[in-house]
């Protein structure tokens, strides 16, 4: 006999339903047959079927015993879908007995918390990560959502592990090209510059603001075309040529990005004014400065306040 058409045989259906106390749903998907052919031959057979206290019992009616559900959800936490494959039916299904029969739900922070250990040590394949890449691409979170994972984050310590990890992400060449780019984009945009230096820097310490770097470029462009890309100590023109503040930046700020405060270098001469050492070392230099100032004849003929 067929495998489809076993419910014809008498001693099987009685077998399966009455002896191994099967549902005749749970006969019919074995066998690939419907649960209305199953129980027409049931009543064909004069097979008596169970009652509906006794088919609650059964296990594709499992879900409306409260102690059965209890264990599977509470005990043993597996998931409504999980519950649902097992029995066959749909997850909605037995979120409903679970509300009808008083048995309490998980909170939405511990489905969360049970997903995110579930997928705990697993990797994600190169194209997955590209397409949630593109799908979070040019989206910002808002500054509420911002705050919130602040203070959940805040206090927690990463272990020896995972900041080595880290560490050793940020030495590769493609991370530190990605950051660098993401703090120019960041840096350009408009507001950003403004808020976050000078006295509005979390560093500030009541110095002065640096001159921008537009400013620099300026001012050291001035400076070699005034000496025409020739060293102003030894005549030298090679590459890296080097504009050197003769009047301190810090102690004359004022003075800082005028063409007369500046001498053209090369780099081994730079590197050598700057390995001076000595307490007296300041005054020297200015001096050096000032008078030199006065050679070019383009600054003040007096000395400069300061």
């Amino acid at each position: 006999m067929k495998g489809k058409r076993l419910y014809r045989d008498r001693e099987w259906l009685e077998q399966q339903y009455i002896g191994q106390q099967k549902s005749g749903l749970q006969i019919a998907r074995e066998i690939g047959s419907t649960k209305k052919t199953i129980y027409q031959y049931l009543e064909k057979y004069g097979i008596p079927r169970r009652s509906a206290s006794d088919a609650r019992m059964t296990d594709d009616r499992l879900w409306r015993n409260r102690e059965w559900l209890y264990e599977q959800y509470v005990v043993l936490d597996k998931s409504l879908k999980e519950i649902a494959d097992l029995l066959g039916c749909h997850a909605p299904q037995i979120g409903k007995w679970i509300h009808r029969l008083g048995i309490p739900k998980r909170s939405a922070g511990d489905v969360a918390e049970k997903i995110a250990k579930a997928k705990r040590g697993k990797k994600r394949s190169p194209e997955t990560i590209r397409k949630m890449s593109e799908a979070n691409r040019g989206k910002k979170l808002s500054a509420e959502t911002c705050a919130k994972i602040a203070e959940a984050n805040r206090g927690r310590k990463h272990t020896v592990e995972a900041r080595e990890k880290m560490s050793q992400m940020r030495r590769r060449p493609e991370s530190k090209a990605r950051q660098i780019a993401g703090l120019k984009r960041w840096w350009d945009e408009p507001g950003n510059r403004e808020r976050h230096s000078g006295p509005n820097h979390h560093s500030w310490k009541g110095g002065f603001v640096l001159s921008s770097s537009t400013e620099r470029r300026r001012w050291r462009w001035d400076v070699c075309m005034r000496a025409k890309g020739r060293s102003e100590i030894s005549g030298k023109k090679e590459a890296g040529m080097c504009a050197h503040h003769l009047l301190s930046r810090t102690a004359m700020p004022q003075h800082r990005d005028k063409m007369y405060n500046g001498i053209l270098l090369t780099e081994r001469e730079h590197v050598w004014l700057h390995s001076l050492a000595g307490a007296s070392m300041l005054g020297i230099l200015e001096r050096i400065g000032l008078c030199l100032v006065v050679l070019h004849g383009d600054g003040p003929k007096a000395l400069p306040a300061g």
